[in-house]
């Protein structure tokens, strides 16, 4: 009974966009958008609906059965949205806002019962200037606005169909472990080229973010302070970035094992003085500090903390680090030895840290730099 349904309303919305007549109720369905609006009181409603019918085959039938199915094709959105909606409440003087949002979307990456994914958003105003009791600082104050929001975003960055294995075709294998002529297979087979991971799902960002508006002197110091913070968490990692073992014997599945966060703020401020009609001075100026760290990327638990991308801002610098020149041979003699070419040094090379004190300079001595 469940597909019946679907299938009905689906037929409903797509031949009520044909002919630009109206579905259900009060709602008026013209090219495909779907909206209602309401006033109450003082307060506006606006709800609306946009279905997306971009249409993708898809041969797999019963990952998305409960949707739509059409002589066994799988019709569905790909990864744009399914279907999304807003209401905003606002007051006819402005002084308060509330908005919702929401959207349903889908991707082609994820497998059944990960495929879909509901994100919400929402944001609250109020503009205190506008309050009775604010009159007596307007002269002084003409506009002051708190805001805040908070929002959600799926992310579906990375390859296609993450979810299912692929095979390749080959042949000529070695057989004794020498690739001279005679020494491989006649025999063609199949191997496992790709390896999915049924539980791969969508990245998920929360975005918080504060807000005051403000003008002096009837504007002639305008301007906005914001203040954010982002959190992103089941990051898909590629296999080639994972921390597994050369002796796994391919490459492993792309996985939500990734975590990061980034904060800052914004600083806004405008200076507008009108001289005459016909001339004005004006000066802008804008300030914004942003920084990120990445909580876990799945680095090799032996690899020392300082090496591990976890911990540090992303796309974080590694090099090795100097303390200046070795200006003769009694200082390449106490200098920490290389582990390659430590025969080869003159007095004027730079003397490399060895960072992790063990006495040599290799690659454990390459350490975030900047």
């Amino acid at each position: 009974m469940k597909k019946t349904y679907l299938s009905v309303a689906v037929v409903c919305l797509l031949g009520a966009s044909l002919l630009g007549s109206s579905c259900i109720g009060s709602f008026q369905l013209t090219n495909k958008l779907l909206s209602w609006n309401r006033q109450i009181g003082n307060k506006f409603v606006n709800e609306l609906v946009f279905f997306a019918f971009w249409v993708l085959p898809v041969y797999e039938v019963s990952a998305l059965a409960d949707v739509l199915v059409l002589n066994s094709i799988e019709f569905w959105s790909g990864s744009n949205p399914v279907a999304s909606g807003t209401k905003v409440i606002e007051g006819n003087d402005g002084r308060y806002l509330v908005e919702y949002n929401g959207a349903y979307n889908g991707s082609e990456k994820f497998g059944k019962g990960y495929r879909f994914g509901f994100f919400n958003s929402g944001a609250i105003g109020w503009r205190i200037s506008g309050e009775p009791f604010f009159k007596p600082l307007l002269p002084y104050i003409n506009n002051l606005k708190l805001r805040a929001s908070y929002g959600e975003i799926g992310d579906d960055s990375g390859d296609r169909w993450l979810y299912t294995d692929t095979w390749g075709f080959g042949g000529n294998a070695i057989v004794d472990g020498s690739a001279k002529p005679g020494n491989t297979s006649p025999y063609s087979f199949y191997y496992q080229s790709t390896i999915g991971n049924p539980d791969a799902h969508w990245e998920k960002v929360t975005k918080f973010n504060f807000g005051i508006d403000y003008g002096f002197l009837n504007d002639m110091f305008a301007g906005a302070v914001e203040i954010f913070k982002d959190k992103r968490k089941d990051i898909l990692i590629r296999g080639t970035d994972r921390s597994i073992p050369s002796y796994f014997g391919g490459n492993p599945p792309t996985a939500n094992l990734g975590r990061a966060e980034a904060s800052g703020f914004e600083v806004e401020l405008r200076f507008n003085y009108p001289i005459n009609r016909d001339m004005r001075t004006w000066a802008n100026f804008s300030m914004t500090h942003a920084s990120n760290k990445i909580i876990d990327r799945d680095d090799p638990r032996l690899r020392p903390d300082y090496q591990k991308q976890a911990g540090y801002a992303i796309g974080q610098y590694h090099s090795h680090i100097d303390a200046g020149f070795l200006n003769n041979y009694d200082m390449i003699y106490g200098a920490p030895a290389f582990e390659t070419n430590d025969d080869q040094r003159l007095p004027g090379d730079y003397y490399i840290v060895d960072f992790n004190g063990d006495g040599v300079v290799n690659a454990d001595d390459s350490a975030p730099y900047g």
